[in-house]
């Protein structure tokens, strides 16, 4: 459907309403869904649960559609007995605009801390849902199509969601030029967490498909047992616990074992047999087991594909957690068993109780090319510090031998000792990096090594041998060294755990390759047992070279980060107001100190606010300009190149011009990134340099600042007039290297003609040669490095219309080794 006929949102779930009582789901947000009669409204009632609001803050009730209205269904999805769409008129039409449909509902913890809980659903739109928003924050979800239902994005509302009142936000957007379609359907709900998170559940007494607890005495069917009673017999859920024994069931696992009614068996091994399916999404090799294991008396063994992990453990008491990497690189793509074997050592009650899944190991660090974060405590998809007490998902921690510590490193909570705000020791959090150590209370752990281990993968083509660890550490107790590859740096702390020590120059230089890297941390926890310990590191691993193309605000030179906060931008004045004596000058990094850092978007690992001084910035009203200097690399087609990325502002962000030239793009204000359009500057860059001038406006005096996170791109897409070399005009790509580039052919000095080649890797082979890029590429005979001295002609074809031959010119660049002769169109010459 066109934005002219309508805009609608769809969720559809997976549950059925009559299970979201006693299954996964807490509270039941289908649209159009009467959750005291289990049943859906009848079509063209109002959804007493939904309130609609327009972008003039105009409120409609929410009017249930259905087959009996016509269009807009179809095209949109058909209604079912789960939920109907709703839309803030009769008739489903609305003007234009953003539209919030908003749900207001309580929640309490009898069942799991709400905070744990998450939207569980699918989704469909029309045009396009621009947010969901809950309790007022962002979650950055979008959504869109009306014919389909799509997943609600996995993990929404983690952590936003409260005990007591809570507000549930869709903002649709409706688009075209007058009144068309506008709605909202949800077929999900309100969900433990785990439901939302777990893609590859091997979860005992619990249905993957119903997402629900299989109910006492009815088989498990994703797992069979075997032994003394027979083999791959159906495993039970169990009925009649000897709880409280055996710890108790959870809502999301139960115990399973045998078919009698307190699961008793005679003495001997049982194994618990389980298979689950891989796709090719998913990177099988980095597959582990995570969550946590019990059984009566206990799991002796679990086997994947037939090969031991060794893992064992039992304490019906309690759960046990499969240790960091089970089953690393045991997995394949396709089907695959797992096999617990336990253990009854007299006949009696035995079962097993599982709570896990199969997942992909310890993430890799995501970061800029050519540069990626090291930083503890940071989240480099939010851009964000992580909570107290929460994992760190990119670092992993092993403790001193025999202390069994072997996961997730955590947050140190920085509000009480030993990160007290005001008598520390340690030191203090800022908005780049946070202490990690231990699960424990003030990070406590026994005495001895511990080790801090990161993943750092780096894409093939990156010139790993450049890479070192740039920025500084900090550990309490000493850091004993730092590990790349398993090869030692030499590096090392005192154990002064108030500053961060900075890497000397060159640290780990050489150590580094394609592919996963892992760095390792060594801390020593001094003696007696008990003690913090833990480890701070704000630091990336780099070239130690500025990214030409990247116009981010707060980088620090020569690709060492950001900036401090106070230090001067060299790449960026600052103007003030006409009168205000302010500038031009060096722009300074705002300090995150509170304020006005929030409540302005905190800083990312790409960029950092810049303003007036190390202080709160404050100016008066009235516009500033903050101006940027800076030369298009060489190998960029100045016809190509666009800015991207995002900007914000405070107060707001008027206007953004290009060598003088408007753009027309702003920002809205100092809360969130306004993302920049696609194709922005595109014809308006020059060869050689260039001049940005980001222009903002503050409406009274107060906080003025200006945060940008952009680079340059080449803008590189299918186009039949397109003649670049070692470039593909039908898909819009460039031709890799080494092979034939289709468009071209090449005649030599002996008039011998035949197809031209993407000249491989110019950069080694003749290192004087411009850079190749995305949107053209060096071509030439095979060899063509070592030709034959001569004239070569280098011919293309291109189809024209009579109206495009009649205005058609070259447009562009090029280059030639050793020097150009003509350039002849139809077999006349130009001169060039």
């Amino acid at each position: 459907m066109t934005k002219a006929t309508a805009l609608l949102l769809s969720v559809g779930f997976l549950l059925a309403a009559a299970s979201a009582a006693s299954g996964q789901c807490v509270y039941v947000i289908s649209t159009g869904y009467d959750r005291a009669a289990e049943a859906v409204l009848a079509e063209g009632e109002i959804d007493l649960d939904y309130t609609i609001t327009d972008g003039l803050g105009v409120t409609y009730e929410a009017y249930t559609g259905g087959a009996g209205h016509g269009f807009p269904i179809p095209p949109w999805i058909a209604n079912d007995p789960d939920s109907l769409w709703i839309s803030p008129s009769v008739n489903a039409n609305a003007p234009p605009g953003d539209y919030t449909y908003e749900i207001v509902f309580e929640l309490d913890d009898s069942i799991v801390d709400p905070s744990e809980m998450v939207l569980l659903g699918t989704i469909a739109g029309d045009d396009s849902g621009l947010d969901i928003v809950i309790n007022g924050v962002s979650t950055g979800a979008v959504f869109g199509g009306f014919d389909t239902f799509k997943d609600i994005p996995r993990g929404t509302g983690f952590g936003l969601l409260q005990e007591g009142e809570n507000t549930v936000q869709f903002i649709v957007q409706n688009g075209g030029p007058a009144d068309n379609p506008a709605g909202l359907r949800i077929d999900g709900c309100v969900a433990v967490g785990t439901a939302g998170f777990r893609r590859f559940d091997i979860s005992t007494g619990f249905d993957q498909g119903s997402l629900r607890l299989v109910d006492g005495g009815e088989n498990d069917d994703d797992y069979t047992v075997s032994g003394p009673l027979g083999d791959d017999l159906p495993a039970v859920a169990v009925a009649d616990l000897p709880i409280p024994t055996w710890v108790a069931n959870t809502i999301q696992s139960r115990w399973i074992g045998t078919s009698n009614p307190d699961s008793s068996g005679p003495a001997g091994d049982y194994i618990y047999k389980i298979e689950i399916d891989l796709p090719g999404d998913f990177s099988a090799e980095d597959g582990v087991l995570l969550g946590s294991f019990t059984a009566d008396d206990l799991v002796t063994d679990v086997l994947v594909n037939s090969q031991s992990t060794g893992i064992g453990g039992g304490g019906f008491t309690g759960l046990n957690k499969f240790p960091l990497n089970a089953g690393r690189g045991l997995f394949v793509t396709g089907t695959n068993t797992i096999e617990l074997v336990v253990q009854n050592g007299e006949e009696g009650p035995t079962g097993l109780r599982v709570d896990a899944e199969i997942a992909e190991g310890p993430p890799e660090v995501e970061g800029l090319p050519s540069l990626f974060s090291l930083d503890t405590g940071f989240d480099n998809e939010t851009g964000m510090t992580i909570a107290n007490s929460s994992p760190d998902d990119n670092y992993v921690i092993y403790g001193p031998a025999g202390s069994g510590i072997a996961d997730l490193a955590t947050i140190v909570p920085d509000t009480a000792f030993p990160i007290d705000p005001a008598t520390g020791p340690w030191l203090a959090s800022s908005a780049q990096s946070k202490w990690i150590g231990t699960s424990e209370v003030s990070s406590n752990g026994p005495a001895g090594v511990y080790s801090f281990q990161i993943i750092v993968r780096v894409p093939v083509g990156t010139d790993a041998a450049s890479l070192r660890l740039i920025g500084g550490w900090s550990t309490d107790n000493a850091g004993l060294d730092v590990l790349i590859n398993g090869v030692s740096t030499g590096l090392s702390t005192g154990g002064n755990f108030t500053v961060l020590q900075p890497f000397p120059e060159g640290a780990g230089l050489g150590l580094f390759q394609s592919g996963d890297n892992t760095v390792e941390f060594l801390v020593d926890n001094a003696a007696p047992d008990g003690n913090p310990v833990g480890l701070r590191v704000e630091a990336i691993v780099g070239t130690g070279v500025v990214d030409p193309t990247d116009l981010s605000t707060g980088v620090a030179p020569r690709g060492i980060g950001l900036l401090a906060g106070g230090e001067e931008d060299p790449r960026f004045t600052v103007t003030g107001p006409a009168g205000s004596g302010i500038g031009p000058r060096p722009a300074v990094a705002t300090p995150a100190d509170g304020n006005p850092i929030p409540p302005w978007i905190a800083n990312s690992t790409a960029s950092r606010w810049i303003g007036l001084d190390d202080g709160d910035s404050i100016g008066p009203a009235g516009t500033y300009h903050y101006d940027l200097t800076f030369d298009l690399p060489p190998e960029f087609n100045a016809y190509r190149a666009v800015l991207s990325g995002s900007w914000a502002a405070a107060g707001r962000g008027a206007d953004v011009l290009l060598n003088g030239v408007s753009l027309e793009i702003a920002a809205s204000g100092p809360d969130s990134l306004t993302t920049i359009p696609d194709g922005t500057g595109e014809g308006l860059f020059l060869p050689g340099t260039n001049a940005l001038r980001f222009v903002v406006e503050n409406s009274s005096a107060g906080s003025t600042g200006l945060r940008v996170e952009a680079r340059l791109e080449i803008l590189a897409r299918a186009s039949p007039l397109d003649i670049s070399t070692g470039f593909d005009d039908a898909s819009g790509a460039a031709i890799d290297e080494g092979v034939v580039d289709d468009d071209y052919a090449v005649t030599d000095p002996l008039f011998v003609t035949e197809d031209a080649v993407v000249v491989p890797d110019v950069a080694t082979a003749v290192p004087t040669w411009l850079k190749n890029s995305s949107s053209s590429r060096w071509i030439g005979l095979p060899g063509a490095i070592a030709a034959t001295p001569g004239e070569y002609r280098y011919q293309t074809a291109v189809n024209l219309t009579a109206d495009q031959a009649a205005v058609a010119s070259i447009v562009g660049f090029w280059a030639v080794d050793d020097s150009s002769v003509d350039l002849l169109i139809n077999s006349v010459s130009t001169g060039l």
